[in-house]
């Protein structure tokens, strides 16, 4: 396949999703932003999940700040993976401080130990050996249950918690004896949206990915298993993701400690708020600068055991009726209603595409 197409799909595809946090210390240092994972499936595997696949990302930037938001980016850098066998895998750049790897064969093997290497020019990084976490058992089925949630509404002006109808969706955890396992769990939704005043001129029906929707990860520190892990939440009534159908790529993954950890001072850091909180820290990196010790890095090069499974919701599978409020929606205000009630192509809530993806 053609580098060009891995430049496309590029465009595409979603690595990670972090929290960006941010606080304030006396002395100003610089820092070299890093985000980077790496797992044991490829580009090509992930294709069977199904989705349009996945390639490997390296973001790099610098912030003032001790913060995984990038203040500016890093360009014309060297960035390459090698193991403890010689072998090596260059990272390509593809600007706005991104480079990712074009082999849509690569993974991370078995056995094998990895760093990451970020030249810079006189600069030089690496991150400390990692490999792969030991093997466990395959992912089970994502599954949900009829619930409730709390969401914020507003009521003449004024906000408030209302109870409303709802899924939580689930994933059983292996049982793992006596060892103790770090979980990770993220997601990526896509869903069906229908134009109800759709003209000939307009597109009827789109098919939607939003990836700031469920854009919070699950952790799970584990020490024996067989259990049921709640994962997320989706609101069903008055929420157009659920009147076509929804589906969400639920992609488990097995850490090691030091990265787990590290994921989980960016939550934490995240949820903080307020003068009265605990004083900040930087969270654990693994990447190091070759020489200067007074050059601080941000960020983890993780290496990962990766698996998916695809979730589908339709009202079809809910006991109770789902009515859908597009229409209503379009049409209870009197002024004109938005492009997107008579082109899906002009959705707001996400990047819509009117032809079905070739893995639905």
């Amino acid at each position: 396949m053609q580098r060009g197409v891995f430049l496309i799909l590029l465009i595409v595809q979603v690595t990670s999703c972090i929290e960006p946090y941010q606080f304030e210390l006396e002395q100003e240092v610089t820092y070299l932003v890093v985000d980077a994972r790496v797992s044991n499936v490829s580009f090509n595997e992930t294709l069977n999940y199904p989705s349009e696949g996945r390639l490997f990302i390296v973001s790099l930037g610098f912030s003032n700040k001790p913060s995984n938001v990038r203040d500016k980016t890093l360009t014309g850098a060297n960035v390459f993976i090698e193991d403890d066998q010689g072998g090596k895998m260059i990272y390509d750049e593809m600007g706005d401080g991104e480079y990712v790897i074009l082999d849509p064969d690569f993974k991370i093997m078995e056995g094998r130990s990895y760093r990451l290497t970020i030249e810079d020019g006189q600069d030089i990084y690496h991150s400390r050996w990692e490999e792969l976490p030991d093997k466990t058992e395959p992912m089970k089925s994502v599954y949900f249950e009829e619930d409730q949630m709390k969401v914020l509404v507003y009521k003449a002006g004024e906000p408030e918690l209302e109870t409303v109808e709802a899924v939580s969706i689930y994933v059983d955890v292996p049982s793992n004896g006596i060892d103790t396992r770090y979980y990770m769990w993220d997601y990526d939704a896509h869903w069906v949206y229908r134009a109800p005043l759709a003209s000939r001129q307009g597109s009827i029906i789109c098919w939607v990915n939003e990836p700031l929707y469920l854009r919070d990860y699950t952790l799970k520190l584990d020490k024996n298993g067989g259990y049921p892990q709640k994962l997320f939440q989706v609101q069903t009534i008055r929420n157009e993701r659920v009147y076509e159908e929804l589906t969400v790529l639920v992609k488990q993954y097995l850490l090691n400690k030091g990265y787990f950890f590290y994921l989980k001072d960016l939550q934490l850091l995240a949820s903080r708020e307020g003068l009265f909180e605990e004083p900040p820290y930087n969270p654990q990196s693994n990447i190091y600068h070759e020489s200067d010790s007074e050059k601080k890095v941000l960020g983890y090069f993780g290496v990962v055991r990766e698996q998916a499974q695809r979730w589908y919701l339709t009202d079809n599978d809910l006991s109770y009726f789902v009515p859908s409020t597009t229409l209503e929606d379009c049409t209870a205000h009197e002024q004109e209603p938005s492009p997107q009630c008579y082109d899906c192509m002009e959705y707001s809530r996400g990047e819509p595409v009117n032809e079905k993806p070739f893995w639905w």
